[in-house]
This record gives structure tokens, C-alpha cells and sequence, in this order.
């Protein structure tokens, strides 16, 4: 996240959020498979399109692989101090 300008700024499990939280990425179970990029509801386009390009081609120069995976959405639950994250895959983030 660092080399293309953004922080991690929050984990959880197997979620990394970055700085401004306009992407996250989900780690895979098993070794081997591609780190997934989810990028929040409300990022624009173009802008998650730049990022994606610059996350997957860091990856690359770490052997890693990278895919756009969907976009997310997070809402807050303020009675119980939690946030609720809720991913959309690729095909129903386009629906």
C-alpha cells in the first residue's frame, strides 16, 4: 500500500484497509492465490482504476498476484461500537 501513497490504517482478520479508506485488500486462505482489491462504494471510477493498476503492478514486482474483486460498503453500528463491512462482489457491484 505504501509504495503507491496510502496507508494501512486499519486490520481486521483477513482485511486490510488503506488511508481514506478507499480500498481494502483481502487476503487469501490458501497460499498461492491472489491478494483481492475491494474498493468502497463511493470511489470514483477513474480513481479506483488508477489504484488498481498501481496496486497489481507492485504486486508483480513482489511475485504477489492481485485482482479487483468488488467494492464494499461499511456501516457504522454506534450501539455497539462496530462496524458492519459488507462486500460486493465484481458482478453485483456493476448491478
Amino acid at each position: 500500500m505504501e509504495a503507491i501513497g496510502f496507508e494501512a490504517t486499519y486490520a481486521y482478520d483477513d482485511l486490510v484497509f488503506a488511508s481514506h479508506n478507499v480500498f481494502m485488500v483481502q487476503f487469501p486462505e490458501h497460499a498461492g492465490e491472489p491478494l483481492r482489491l475491494f474498493f468502497n462504494k463511493d470511489c470514483e471510477e477513474d480513481a479506483a482504476y488508477a489504484v488498481e493498476n498501481a496496486f497489481v503492478q507492485e504486486a508483480e514486482k513482489r511475485n504477489l498476484g492481485a485482482v479487483r474483486a468488488g467494492r464494499y460498503d461499511i456501516v457504522d453500528n454506534e450501539d455497539e461500537e462496530e462496524i458492519e463491512v459488507t462486500l460486493m462482489p465484481e458482478e453485483e457491484a456493476d448491478d
